[in-house]
C-alpha cells in the first residue's frame, strides 16, 4: 500500500479451520542405539501435535574392552611363566579363558594397562602376544617400588592371543605377588 521506494507491505493470514489455536506437544523421548539417526514423529494431528523424540545414545559404537586382575598371594619360578588373572571386573568384547589367555574379538589399534604388586626386587613382568615377549613392554620390581606398572598401544589381530608374564622367574629369582590387594592386573581398551 505504499511507494516503489517506500514500501508498505500488509499482511492476511487466514484462520485456522474452526478459529482455534493449534497445539504442540511433546510426548515421549526414547534412547536409540548409538551411531544411529535422531527422530521426531508426530503421533498427535495437524492441529494437536504430539512429538516423540527419539535420541541416539553418545559415542558411535561400543568400545571392546576387558579388565582382569588378581588378588591372590602367587609365586611364580620358572621363565615366561603366564600370570594367573582369575578376576574379571567387566568384559565387552574382550574375553580371558580359564588359562589367563586374553582374546580379542576384532583386529584393531588397543590401549593395555598392566601391573603387578609384588614382594620380590629384580623380577621382570611383560605383556606377551601369542606366546612372545614383547619387549617393549617389560618392566622390573625395584626395591624402591614394588608396585610395577606400565602402559602401551599395539595394533593386535582378531586372532591374537595376549598374556601377562613373568619373564625372567626362576627358582633362585621367584616372582612372589603381594597379599590382600589386587596383586596383578591387565586392563585392555579398543582404540577403533
Amino acid at each position: 500500500s505504499g511507494t516503489t521506494s517506500n514500501a508498505v507491505l500488509n499482511f492476511v493470514i487466514p484462520r485456522g479451520e474452526n478459529g482455534t489455536a493449534a497445539t504442540v506437544n511433546v510426548g515421549t523421548t526414547t534412547s536409540l542405539p548409538a551411531g544411529s539417526n535422531a527422530t521426531v514423529t508426530n503421533v498427535g494431528t495437524s492441529t494437536n501435535a504430539i512429538l516423540n523424540f527419539g535420541i541416539p545414545i553418545g559415542g558411535t559404537t561400543s568400545t571392546d574392552s576387558g579388565n582382569f586382575l588378581s588378588r591372590t598371594t602367587a609365586t611364580y619360578s620358572s621363565n615366561n611363566s603366564i600370570i594367573t588373572l582369575p578376576i574379571t571386573l567387566n568384559s565387552d568384547g574382550i574375553t580371558i579363558n580359564a588359562n589367563s589367555v586374553i582374546s580379542i574379538s576384532k583386529s584393531g589399534r588397543y590401549l593395555i594397562n598392566y601391573g603387578i604388586k609384588s614382594t620380590t626386587t629384580g623380577n621382570v613382568i611383560g605383556i606377551y602376544i601369542n606366546g612372545i615377549n614383547n619387549t617393549n613392554t617389560n618392566l622390573e620390581t625395584t626395591p624402591n617400588d614394588f608396585n610395577t606398572s606400565g602402559s602401551i598401544i599395539l595394533d593386535l589381530n582378531s586372532t591374537d592371543l595376549i598374556t601377562l608374564g613373568a619373564v625372567n622367574a626362576s627358582s633362585s629369582n621367584p616372582l612372589t605377588l603381594q597379599n590382600n590387594t589386587i596383586n596383578a592386573h591387565i586392563t585392555i581398551i579398543s582404540l577403533d
